[in-house]
Protein backbone atom coordinates (compact mmCIF):
# COMPACT_ATOMS: atom_id res chain seq x y z
CA UNK A 1 0.00 0.00 0.00
CA UNK A 2 2.72 2.44 0.67
CA UNK A 3 4.37 1.54 -2.29
CA UNK A 4 1.20 2.22 -4.79
CA UNK A 5 0.80 5.47 -2.45
CA UNK A 6 4.64 6.81 -3.58
CA UNK A 7 3.90 5.46 -7.36
CA UNK A 8 0.65 7.43 -7.58
CA UNK A 9 2.52 10.67 -6.29
CA UNK A 10 5.35 10.47 -8.58
CA UNK A 11 2.36 9.16 -11.55
CA UNK A 12 0.58 12.31 -10.69
CA UNK A 13 -2.64 10.12 -11.44
CA UNK A 14 -5.17 9.91 -8.71
CA UNK A 15 -6.29 6.20 -7.67
CA UNK A 16 -4.18 4.29 -9.76
CA UNK A 17 -3.23 1.27 -9.10
CA UNK A 18 -0.07 -0.10 -10.73
CA UNK A 19 0.61 -3.51 -11.65
CA UNK A 20 3.88 -3.59 -13.30
CA UNK A 21 6.51 -1.79 -14.72
CA UNK A 22 8.66 -2.84 -17.77
CA UNK A 23 11.65 -1.04 -19.51
CA UNK A 24 13.13 -1.29 -23.16
CA UNK A 25 15.40 1.36 -24.53
CA UNK A 26 12.44 3.79 -26.23
CA UNK A 27 9.61 3.89 -23.77
CA UNK A 28 8.68 2.60 -19.98
CA UNK A 29 5.48 0.71 -20.22
CA UNK A 30 3.71 1.37 -16.78
CA UNK A 31 0.43 -1.88 -16.84
CA UNK A 32 -2.47 -0.17 -14.49
CA UNK A 33 -5.72 -0.25 -12.95
CA UNK A 34 -8.38 1.61 -11.12
CA UNK A 35 -9.96 -0.31 -8.15
CA UNK A 36 -13.06 -1.59 -8.49
CA UNK A 37 -16.25 0.70 -6.74
CA UNK A 38 -19.38 0.95 -7.24
CA UNK A 39 -20.79 2.94 -10.48
CA UNK A 40 -24.08 4.73 -11.14
CA UNK A 41 -25.20 2.92 -14.75
CA UNK A 42 -25.42 5.98 -17.25
CA UNK A 43 -28.82 4.77 -18.73
CA UNK A 44 -31.08 3.91 -15.53
CA UNK A 45 -28.97 5.85 -12.94
CA UNK A 46 -28.82 2.94 -10.63
CA UNK A 47 -25.79 1.65 -8.52
CA UNK A 48 -24.51 -1.45 -9.63
CA UNK A 49 -20.80 -3.03 -9.23
CA UNK A 50 -20.95 -6.02 -11.29
CA UNK A 51 -18.30 -6.29 -13.70
CA UNK A 52 -19.19 -7.59 -17.27
CA UNK A 53 -15.15 -8.04 -18.42
CA UNK A 54 -11.74 -6.27 -18.66
CA UNK A 55 -10.30 -4.68 -21.52
CA UNK A 56 -6.70 -3.56 -22.41
CA UNK A 57 -6.14 0.22 -23.69
CA UNK A 58 -2.88 1.10 -24.47
CA UNK A 59 -2.16 4.81 -24.70
CA UNK A 60 0.64 7.73 -24.66
CA UNK A 61 1.34 9.63 -21.48
CA UNK A 62 3.98 12.71 -21.06
CA UNK A 63 7.44 11.56 -21.39
CA UNK A 64 9.37 10.54 -18.57
CA UNK A 65 12.82 9.67 -17.31
CA UNK A 66 14.04 10.79 -20.74
CA UNK A 67 11.42 7.80 -21.92
CA UNK A 68 8.54 7.43 -23.91
CA UNK A 69 5.88 6.79 -21.59
CA UNK A 70 3.56 3.85 -22.55
CA UNK A 71 -0.04 3.25 -20.10
CA UNK A 72 -1.53 -0.47 -20.23
CA UNK A 73 -4.65 -0.09 -18.86
CA UNK A 74 -6.81 -2.55 -17.47
CA UNK A 75 -10.01 -1.27 -18.08
CA UNK A 76 -13.40 -2.59 -16.58
CA UNK A 77 -17.05 -2.83 -17.98
CA UNK A 78 -19.53 -2.68 -15.64
CA UNK A 79 -23.41 -4.67 -15.79
CA UNK A 80 -26.35 -2.40 -14.43
CA UNK A 81 -28.99 -5.22 -12.65
CA UNK A 82 -31.46 -2.92 -13.33
CA UNK A 83 -31.26 -2.34 -17.18
CA UNK A 84 -28.59 -4.83 -18.01
CA UNK A 85 -26.86 -1.91 -19.95
CA UNK A 86 -22.61 -2.20 -19.95
CA UNK A 87 -20.59 0.40 -19.53
CA UNK A 88 -16.95 1.48 -19.21
CA UNK A 89 -15.89 2.45 -15.91
CA UNK A 90 -14.83 6.34 -15.19
CA UNK A 91 -11.58 7.91 -15.04
CA UNK A 92 -9.99 11.50 -15.07
CA UNK A 93 -6.95 10.68 -17.36
CA UNK A 94 -8.20 9.13 -20.76
CA UNK A 95 -10.41 11.42 -22.28
CA UNK A 96 -13.31 9.31 -24.12
CA UNK A 97 -12.29 8.22 -27.63
CA UNK A 98 -8.22 9.13 -27.10
CA UNK A 99 -4.96 7.31 -27.09
CA UNK A 100 -2.89 9.35 -25.34
CA UNK A 101 -3.71 11.13 -21.45
CA UNK A 102 -5.23 14.72 -20.69
CA UNK A 103 -1.78 14.78 -19.11
CA UNK A 104 0.16 14.95 -22.30
CA UNK A 105 -2.81 16.85 -24.37
CA UNK A 106 -1.90 19.40 -21.23
CA UNK A 107 1.88 19.02 -21.82
CA UNK A 108 2.01 19.70 -25.78
CA UNK A 109 -0.02 22.90 -25.42
CA UNK A 110 2.49 24.36 -22.73
CA UNK A 111 5.10 23.76 -25.15
CA UNK A 112 3.04 25.40 -27.83
CA UNK A 113 3.09 28.21 -26.09
CA UNK A 114 7.55 28.27 -26.29
CA UNK A 115 9.57 28.76 -28.83
CA UNK A 116 9.44 24.82 -29.68
CA UNK A 117 8.88 23.97 -33.14
CA UNK A 118 6.00 21.29 -34.32
CA UNK A 119 8.53 19.15 -35.45
CA UNK A 120 10.36 19.20 -32.15
CA UNK A 121 7.57 18.75 -30.12
CA UNK A 122 6.40 16.11 -32.16
CA UNK A 123 10.22 14.05 -31.89
CA UNK A 124 9.71 14.92 -28.18
CA UNK A 125 6.03 13.40 -27.57
CA UNK A 126 6.12 10.42 -29.98
CA UNK A 127 3.61 11.86 -31.85
CA UNK A 128 2.90 13.22 -35.50
CA UNK A 129 2.58 16.53 -36.67
CA UNK A 130 -1.08 15.84 -37.56
CA UNK A 131 -1.70 15.21 -34.26
CA UNK A 132 -0.28 18.10 -32.75
CA UNK A 133 -2.20 20.09 -35.20
CA UNK A 134 -5.08 18.35 -34.01
CA UNK A 135 -4.44 19.38 -30.45
CA UNK A 136 -5.29 23.17 -31.12
CA UNK A 137 -8.78 22.30 -30.52
CA UNK A 138 -8.51 22.09 -26.95
CA UNK A 139 -7.17 25.86 -27.06
CA UNK A 140 -9.55 27.99 -25.68
CA UNK A 141 -9.12 31.91 -26.77
CA UNK A 142 -10.81 33.81 -24.15
CA UNK A 143 -10.89 36.98 -26.32
CA UNK A 144 -14.25 38.41 -25.60
CA UNK A 145 -13.60 42.27 -26.82
CA UNK A 146 -11.97 44.25 -29.16
CA UNK A 147 -8.98 46.73 -29.06
CA UNK A 148 -10.00 50.68 -30.13
CA UNK A 149 -7.52 49.86 -33.29
CA UNK A 150 -8.34 46.66 -34.88
CA UNK A 151 -6.18 45.49 -37.75
CA UNK A 152 -7.48 42.82 -40.44
CA UNK A 153 -4.87 40.79 -42.86
CA UNK A 154 -4.41 37.41 -44.60
CA UNK A 155 -1.87 35.13 -45.10
CA UNK A 156 -0.96 31.56 -46.66
CA UNK A 157 -2.04 29.14 -44.06
CA UNK A 158 -2.51 25.52 -43.80
CA UNK A 159 -6.29 25.45 -43.18
CA UNK A 160 -6.71 23.91 -47.11
CA UNK A 161 -7.84 27.29 -48.29
CA UNK A 162 -5.98 29.77 -50.26
CA UNK A 163 -5.69 32.16 -47.59
CA UNK A 164 -6.75 32.56 -43.85
CA UNK A 165 -7.54 36.07 -41.77
CA UNK A 166 -5.68 37.39 -39.17
CA UNK A 167 -6.56 39.89 -36.42
CA UNK A 168 -4.03 42.30 -34.93
CA UNK A 169 -3.98 44.98 -32.05
CA UNK A 170 -1.31 47.45 -33.61
CA UNK A 171 -1.03 49.45 -31.29
CA UNK A 172 -0.22 46.76 -28.50
CA UNK A 173 1.30 44.46 -31.43
CA UNK A 174 -0.41 41.98 -29.96
CA UNK A 175 -2.30 38.72 -32.18
CA UNK A 176 -5.78 38.97 -31.29
CA UNK A 177 -6.85 35.65 -33.31
CA UNK A 178 -6.86 33.69 -36.31
CA UNK A 179 -9.66 33.04 -39.29
CA UNK A 180 -9.85 30.53 -40.94
CA UNK A 181 -10.45 32.30 -44.05
CA UNK A 182 -11.45 35.66 -44.97
CA UNK A 183 -14.58 34.89 -46.75
CA UNK A 184 -17.06 37.93 -45.81
CA UNK A 185 -20.00 35.15 -44.38
CA UNK A 186 -16.71 33.81 -42.05
CA UNK A 187 -15.73 37.49 -40.94
CA UNK A 188 -19.77 38.05 -40.57
CA UNK A 189 -20.16 35.28 -37.96
CA UNK A 190 -17.13 36.18 -36.05
CA UNK A 191 -17.10 39.75 -35.65
CA UNK A 192 -21.15 39.11 -34.78
CA UNK A 193 -20.26 37.99 -31.39
CA UNK A 194 -18.78 40.83 -30.06
CA UNK A 195 -20.69 43.35 -28.30
CA UNK A 196 -18.37 46.35 -27.79
CA UNK A 197 -17.83 47.08 -31.51
CA UNK A 198 -19.20 50.68 -31.62
CA UNK A 199 -15.94 51.49 -29.64
CA UNK A 200 -13.61 50.34 -32.37
CA UNK A 201 -12.39 54.07 -33.41
CA UNK A 202 -9.98 52.73 -36.51
CA UNK A 203 -10.63 49.99 -39.01
CA UNK A 204 -7.24 49.15 -40.55
CA UNK A 205 -7.25 47.48 -43.51
CA UNK A 206 -6.29 46.32 -47.08
CA UNK A 207 -8.12 47.14 -50.24
CA UNK A 208 -9.75 43.27 -50.00
CA UNK A 209 -13.56 44.73 -50.56
CA UNK A 210 -15.07 41.95 -48.26
CA UNK A 211 -13.08 43.86 -45.70
CA UNK A 212 -14.46 47.11 -46.69
CA UNK A 213 -17.85 45.79 -46.22
CA UNK A 214 -17.59 44.45 -43.29
CA UNK A 215 -16.02 47.61 -41.93
CA UNK A 216 -19.22 49.51 -42.59
CA UNK A 217 -21.58 46.65 -41.47
CA UNK A 218 -20.23 45.73 -38.18
CA UNK A 219 -17.73 48.97 -37.63
CA UNK A 220 -19.87 51.91 -38.36
CA UNK A 221 -18.31 54.29 -35.92
CA UNK A 222 -14.57 53.49 -36.89
CA UNK A 223 -12.40 54.98 -39.43
CA UNK A 224 -11.16 52.93 -42.18
CA UNK A 225 -7.91 53.39 -43.01
CA UNK A 226 -5.88 51.82 -45.51
CA UNK A 227 -2.46 50.08 -43.98
CA UNK A 228 0.55 51.88 -45.35
CA UNK A 229 2.10 48.39 -47.08
CA UNK A 230 -0.92 48.40 -49.53
CA UNK A 231 -0.85 52.14 -49.83
CA UNK A 232 2.82 52.93 -50.79
CA UNK A 233 2.24 49.52 -52.65
CA UNK A 234 -0.51 51.28 -55.10
CA UNK A 235 1.79 54.34 -55.58
CA UNK A 236 4.76 52.41 -57.07
CA UNK A 237 2.66 50.13 -59.09
CA UNK A 238 0.71 53.62 -60.85
CA UNK A 239 4.55 55.13 -61.40
CA UNK A 240 6.02 51.32 -62.65
CA UNK A 241 3.29 51.55 -65.15
CA UNK A 242 4.34 55.46 -66.17
CA UNK A 243 7.41 54.14 -66.76
CA UNK A 244 7.10 51.45 -69.02
CA UNK A 245 4.85 53.40 -70.97
CA UNK A 246 6.75 56.18 -71.63
CA UNK A 247 9.97 53.55 -71.77
CA UNK A 248 7.66 51.96 -74.81
CA UNK A 249 6.67 55.62 -76.26
CA UNK A 250 10.88 56.81 -76.01
CA UNK A 251 12.11 53.43 -77.49
CA UNK A 252 9.62 53.88 -80.41
CA UNK A 253 10.63 57.21 -80.75
CA UNK A 254 14.34 56.66 -81.22
CA UNK A 255 13.32 54.17 -84.06
CA UNK A 256 11.75 56.25 -86.24
CA UNK A 257 14.65 59.20 -86.06
CA UNK A 258 16.97 56.07 -86.55
CA UNK A 259 14.71 54.98 -89.94
CA UNK A 260 14.38 58.89 -91.43
CA UNK A 261 18.22 59.76 -90.53
CA UNK A 262 19.12 56.25 -92.93
CA UNK A 263 16.94 57.76 -95.83
CA UNK A 264 18.15 61.20 -95.93
CA UNK A 265 21.83 59.65 -96.13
Amino acid sequence: MLNNHYIEKLLGLKDIIVTKIENDPDALHIYCELPRRTHHCPHCHQKTDKVHDYRFQVFKDAPAFGLNTLFHYRKRRYTCNHCNKRFYEKNTFLPRYFRMSTRLVQYVIDRMRSTHSMTDIAKHCNLSITTIFRLFKFIDYTNTSLPRVLSIDEFKGNAGRKYQGILTDPVNKKVLDILPGREHHILSDYFRRFKNRDKVAYFVMDMWQPYRDIAETYFKNATIVIDKYHWIRQITWAFDRVRKQEQKNFTRREGNTSKEADTYY
